[in-house]
């Protein structure tokens, strides 16, 4: 398959399942000993935890590695997006006092220093904490 992005997650699994196979093929049996078994294990360890990611995002709603890729990155736009809103709504900021007068720190109007937002845009404000 020359396009992975096409690529089901499905016949993914089943590569990777492969690959498990494969690698657990190397360990030693029991009772034997051998330096190289770390990197076996390590292997088949990978491929497991692999397959737990892929799962996951099946149970999301993917099924190519096209469809993966889009979805992990709207899910840090969202967070992204979370954080800003965030940050404007729900952490306080100090109203900033212009030649007498209280003004909104993120839009420039007029506000009440006691208010806890800005009746213009929504940020929150430290209503009643000035000094």
């Amino acid at each position: 398959m020359s396009d992975i992005h096409k690529m089901s997650l499905s016949s993914l699994l089943c590569q990777i399942d492969s690959i498990k196979d494969n690698s657990a093929s190397f360990l030693p049996g029991e009772g034997k000993q051998d330096p190289d078994k770390k990197i076996w294990q390590d292997d088949v360890d990978a491929c497991n935890a692999a397959t737990e990611i892929i799962k996951k995002l099946c149970e999301e709603n993917c099924f190519s590695v096209d469809e993966a890729i889009s979805y992990i990155a709207q899910s840090k736009k969202l967070l992204q997006d979370w954080g800003n809103l965030h940050a404007k709504y729900e952490v306080p900021s100090q109203p900033v006092k212009k030649d007498g007068v209280w003004h909104c720190p993120d839009c420039n109007h007029r506000v009440n220093p006691h208010h806890s937002h800005c009746h213009w845009c929504g940020t929150r404000l430290l209503g009643g904490a000035i000094r």
